[in-house]
């Protein structure tokens, strides 16, 4: 299996389960982002970064959190990104630790500009078939392990292009290996 096919399988089973839960709760807002009293992104975190939640009720305004049912199928897959080794264990794509070594906090400024560019701050996207938006949920503020960076990042229903596109920016800002559990 390669790293897309590792990715795909990832991001369905977290899109379907969020897809069956768009019909089960309807209706509801899905993928809302939370917001301040003046209607401003409410940021949190070092990282000054917004959040979504999966589904909020119409009328009583009730969050709905969807988790993934299951860590996708299929064992370890090991690639490269740019030279540098990644390693994908079986992960849940709503609920992903990423560990980069060989990063500083410098690397901080990429991993908000990646996160705001994957988030649809300006709600732009439209709704796929299933009403889904193709949008990133979450990132921790990244702490400092004894080997590497770790942060975690919910993907809700971004693309497989969006995590493939933080592997590259962790690879340019000098990791020098990146694992995704």
């Amino acid at each position: 299996m390669n790293l897309t096919s590792a990715l795909e399988e990832s991001r369905s089973v977290c899109a379907s389960a969020l897809a069956a839960a768009v019909v089960d709760h309807a209706p509801c807002h899905v993928e809302p982002a939370l917001r301040t009293s003046d209607g401003e992104l409410a940021l949190e975190g070092h990282l000054q970064t917004p959040v979504r939640v999966d589904l909020l009720r119409k009328g009583n305004g009730q969050r709905v959190t969807v988790n993934s049912p299951v860590r996708r199928p299929g064992g370890t897959v090991i690639a490269s990104v740019h030279d540098v080794p990644v390693v994908v264990e079986p992960f849940l794509w709503d609920n992903a630790t990423v560990d980069a070594e060989g990063l500083g906090p410098a690397v901080h400024v990429q991993l908000r500009s990646w996160f705001l560019q994957w988030f649809d701050q300006y709600d732009s996207n439209n709704p796929d078939a299933h009403g889904l938006f193709g949008v990133t949920h979450f990132i921790s503020d990244p702490v400092r392990t004894a080997s590497a960076l770790q942060f975690t990042v919910d993907f809700g229903s971004a693309p497989v292009a969006a995590c493939e596109n933080l592997l590259t920016e962790l690879a340019l800002a000098g990791a020098s290996a990146v694992c995704v559990s």
